[in-house]
């Protein structure tokens, strides 16, 4: 049994080869006998059992275009009791027309006689302006500067300060006012030594700085 194995160990090379060949002997013979065993039992090629056709031409004439007969009544329909046709049901009631949505216009009333148009009254000529209100002169907003020069009192130790006045279009001016004077259409409310405060013609109070502008609006007379 040692001897056996030692041997398989030994020439495991030549086993191999030699069930290669075998295996390779086998598929040829059967390669070479494969055809005769089916012509044997008329299954190989074209010179055995010749070949019969299963279904022949007539046996598709019932798949051919035929004339199609019309019907003469619905295949839905059934009569119950035989012999009498069923009679074809009534046909629908035609819809009733839609009423208009445009309303009816109704009738215009007759015409009422027109009374007789009374002549219209003549307007009153305008007085001519007199002589007065054509000289008055009329009021106008302009931009004014005014600029916080210099502060003190008056002889009645009253607190004044010097402002520098520029209206628009018009050469500067100095003026000394105190706390409620008014200069054009512009009130002076409060002087300190750093700062005068005054209410222009609008409404608006402004607050001028020592030594700074300010421009406000003013209300002067214009010819």
């Amino acid at each position: 049994m040692n001897d056996i194995g030692k041997y398989l160990r030994e020439e495991w090379e030549a086993l191999i080869l030699a069930a290669v060949a075998l295996l390779l002997l086998l598929g040829l013979g059967a390669h070479v006998l494969a055809p005769q065993a089916r012509k044997r039992r008329g299954l190989g090629g074209g010179e055995g059992i010749p070949y019969k056709r299963l279904f022949q031409d007539q046996d598709f004439a019932l798949q051919q275009d035929s004339d199609v007969l019309p019907l003469s009544r619905s295949p839905f329909a059934f009569n119950l009791e035989g012999g009498k046709p069923i009679p074809p049901p009534p046909p629908a009631p035609a819809p009733a027309p839609a009423p208009d949505p445009t309303p009816a216009t109704a009738p215009a009333a007759p015409a009422l006689p027109s009374p007789l148009e009374q002549p219209a009254a003549p307007v009153p000529p305008e007085p001519p302006a007199t002589a007065v209100e054509a000289g008055r002169p009329r009021r106008q907003f302009l931009p004014q500067r005014i600029s916080y020069m210099f502060f003190g009192q008056d002889d009645k130790g009253q607190t004044t300060a010097m402002l520098k006045v520029q209206l628009q279009g018009k050469s500067s001016e100095i003026l000394t006012l105190s706390p409620g004077e008014l200069q054009a259409g512009v009130r002076i409310l409060s002087i300190r030594d750093d700062a005068v405060r005054v209410r222009d013609a609008r409404g608006k109070e402004v607050t001028i700085k020592f030594n700074e502008g300010q421009i406000v609006t003013a209300l002067v007379e214009v010819e």
